[in-house]
């Protein structure tokens, strides 16, 4: 996927953004990084794009959105466990050294903060981030990026669990997970119940041995 350079909001630390975080994955790739890859950090970016478009946010809190979504995952490329806080790190490096406002800095750490599942959204812009980083659970290629994302975690746990393991663990997050904006309500929310419901048709499938 790339980003959808004629659409998504531009401005001068944006393009610093991007093209700094690509670079880190450019020089820091891991075969392990099956899902939280480049490819998913774009996705991200264009569905904060999308979403705020969707709610009316102004350009000031897109800007710092967009910021945010380039850098969210970048913490995978050194560590696992904790990648938020070390994302956040190399966040508020590079935006210090870039002249970047402190309370806009500010606000970039708490919509990194926040993609980390068991913690809350507060104000719009935290729960614009937290729809974007699960984007995919209404697209129609979720069981594919599913399917990276169970490999990804084989490799970096050396572990596997069984299809129907697998397939209702992803049925339990589905039904407990809520999107946050009016906009991913509105606009999401469809696709993900056909994914919980070709979830269902998988598991049944594998029930019967089909």
């Amino acid at each position: 996927m790339s980003v959808k350079v004629e659409k998504v909001l531009k401005s001068e630390i944006l393009t610093k953004v991007e093209a700094h975080v690509r670079s880190l994955f450019k020089e820091l790739r891991t075969s392990k990084l099956i899902f939280h890859n480049l490819d998913h950090t774009e996705m991200v970016v264009n569905a904060c794009d999308e979403i705020s478009r969707g709610m009316q946010l102004n350009k000031n809190d897109r800007e710092i959105l967009l910021v945010a979504a380039w850098f969210h995952d970048t913490g995978y490329l050194y560590t696992y466990n904790s990648h938020e806080e070390e994302g956040k790190n190399i966040a508020r490096d590079f935006l210090l050294n870039n002249g970047y406002p402190t309370s806009k800095i500010h606000k970039v750490m708490n919509c990194i903060s926040v993609t980390q599942l068991d913690i809350e959204p507060h104000d719009i812009i935290e729960k614009v981030i937290c729809d974007a980083d699960l984007y995919h659970l209404s697209c129609r290629n979720y069981f594919q990026l599913s399917k990276q994302l169970r490999k990804e975690w084989e490799l970096i746990f050396e572990t596997k669990v069984s299809d129907d393991q697998w397939h209702r663990q992803n049925l339990d997050f589905l039904h407990q997970h809520n999107y946050c904006t009016a906009y991913a309500k509105n606009n999401l929310e469809k696709g993900k119940q056909m994914n919980i419901k070709k979830n269902i048709k998988t598991l049944e499938d594998l029930r019967h041995g089909v």
